[in-house]
């Protein structure tokens, strides 16, 4: 929940690795202000293949780190081939 009480939900981009799901948000994003109040988190993700949709809902405790790694911001590009998640974040 927001401050204000409303349920924060927001498309991400996400990885699995380490047996851990992890994504990126700005320090300063209310998705990151509610994991650090909170320490709680949750992810839905949904794939559609032609009439076929399957999802994954996933909650449980979350940490915060202080900036991305490199290779998770490379992961990322290669994952949804981009080339901009390894450029501006400080």
């Amino acid at each position: 929940m927001s401050e204000a009480d409303w349920i924060h939900s927001v498309p991400v981009h996400f990885l699995c690795l380490e047996n851990q799901v992890r994504f990126i948000a700005g320090a300063l994003d209310a998705t990151t202000r509610n994991v650090k109040r909170t320490g709680q988190g949750t992810i839905c993700v949904e794939t559609t293949e032609g009439n076929t949709r399957n999802f994954v809902s996933m909650s449980g405790s979350v940490t915060v780190g202080d900036l991305p790694r490199a290779a998770d911001l490379r992961a990322l590009d290669d994952k949804y081939s981009r080339d901009d998640f390894t450029e501006g974040w400080t």
